[in-house]
């Protein structure tokens, strides 16, 4: 079912970088796609230069030569950045850690699966247009049903089987091509 891109790479059809939590965590859990070393390098960087904005605005406030009326505007613009960059950038590092930690046992522990459409429906992703897809995914001593976000695609119909891995212990799965 997977398909060439131009580079030669297999993908499989609407999957992208959409991650299902469920509510509850006994329920099956998608791994996010995980990304390549020089992108994480790179988001790991972007996110300390964003962390230290706020520092760097309340050292300049109070180090800097400026009158009051100039002082406390920085100094808060200081504040803001700190407590809207610190929290983004650490949930951007979990989230990060996590998709590659998934990703690591899924290769350590994963079994090969089946996973069916079962029913789809329209979903947004963001600002895109998506399916919400209802799977059976089944494999050797396992079957459970999963839910998964992703891109429209013509081949993403009711009935279509993907190739999946599976973690049998907490049923971690991916849709692999």
């Amino acid at each position: 079912m997977a398909i060439s891109d131009r580079g030669g790479r297999r993908r499989v059809p609407g999957r992208g970088d959409v991650l299902v939590t469920p509510a509850d965590p006994s329920m099956p859990r998608q791994v996010a796609v995980p990304m390549g070393a020089p992108a994480r390098l790179f988001l790991y960087a972007a996110g300390a230069v964003i962390s230290l904005i706020g520092p760097s605005l309340l050292v300049a406030a109070f180090v800097a030569d400026l009158t009051t009326g100039e002082r406390w505007p920085l100094a808060g613009g200081g504040v803001l950045a700190i407590l809207i960059g610190v929290p983004c950038t650490a949930l951007m590092w979990r989230h990060m850690r996590r998709a590659h930690r998934d990703s690591l046992r899924l290769a350590a522990a994963g079994v090969d699966a089946v996973a069916e459409i079962i029913m789809f429906s329209p979903a947004a992703i963001g600002d895109e247009d998506g399916v919400e897809l209802v799977l059976w995914v089944s494999g050797p001593g396992f079957a459970f049903e999963a839910l998964s976000l992703c891109r429209e695609h013509p081949s993403l119909v009711a009935g279509a089987r993907l190739n999946a891995i599976v973690d049998p212990s907490d049923h971690l799965f991916a849709i692999v091509g």
